[in-house]
């Protein structure tokens, strides 16, 4: 804690689904169970508590009804590999203006895939309320130890950023 508390504000995670749902582990296959209608990436800061730091930006897309935990993984990490240097260059260029737990953009881009569309970024929030419903359904019958696993326990280096391998 007192190191995450030292650097505040400057250490970033990328996490393979829309937070605040489905934290932590398995988080495709959660989705997949859900039924949710998107999917996606968030980048956010890091804070004590795993992947719950304040949201810097997130890549939504249309989930298809024939994915498996493959083939989300992948669409996902596609759309990590654009949105994390893209929140990376903002914090950079010190374009990001964190205020407790909110992140605003100082150019005023909008955190939420912001090459989507307005009405489109606004259907992705109702859905993702959703999706966040039912994941608080499915955490109830998780075992803790399946839902959160420390750094070392899964961590991995891909192309010099640090994924969370999924199993």
């Amino acid at each position: 804690d007192a190191f995450v508390e030292r650097y505040r504000g400057r250490l970033v995670n990328v996490h393979p689904s829309l937070l605040p749902a489905f934290t932590g582990l398995h988080t495709h296959r959660r989705a997949i169970e859900a039924g949710c209608k998107l999917a996606g990436a968030t980048v956010h800061f890091v804070s004590p508590e795993i992947d719950h730091g304040p949201i810097i930006a997130q890549a939504v897309f249309p989930e298809d009804t024939a994915a498996t935990e493959t083939t989300l993984a992948a669409r996902v990490l596609a759309r990590e590999h654009v949105l994390y240097p893209r929140a990376l260059r903002w914090l950079v260029e010190d374009l990001l203006q964190l205020d407790g737990r909110s992140v605003r953009h100082r150019r005023g881009e909008h955190p939420v895939d912001a090459d989507r569309g307005e009405e489109e970024g606004e259907r992705a929030v109702a859905v993702h309320q959703e999706c966040r419903e039912a994941d608080r359904r499915l955490l109830v019958t998780q075992p803790l130890r399946e839902r959160h696993v420390g750094l070392a326990g899964g961590g991995k280096q891909v192309g010099g950023i640090g994924h969370r391998q999924e199993s």
